[in-house]
């Protein structure tokens, strides 16, 4: 939620500058869950959002200041030495 921002951008910054996040992704499209990915674009210059086609197509193509990575179903982010895929239930 954006008014959670700060405190979740601050335990973010534990582990990694926020400038250096590469990916945003989350679950579904609603205020809990991404109501503050503008505000972490913005901190994040480099980052992308990934969301499935769909969440892309109905929402998040309108919603966000730069375009979000489409995921298909089970496409794979590598993220070093760990990956991440979306799995459509």
């Amino acid at each position: 939620m954006k008014q959670m921002f700060l405190l979740v951008a601050d335990a973010i910054a534990r582990v990694l500058p926020l400038h250096q996040l590469r990916w945003i992704a989350f679950s579904h499209i609603e205020a809990d869950e991404c109501g503050a990915v503008e505000q972490f674009l913005a901190a994040a210059p480099k980052a992308q959002v990934a969301h499935g086609a769909t969440g892309c197509m109905v929402s998040l193509d309108d919603m966000l200041s730069r375009p979000p990575v489409r995921l298909s179903d089970r496409e794979v982010i590598p993220l070093g030495g760990a990956e991440v895929s979306l799995r459509s239930v």
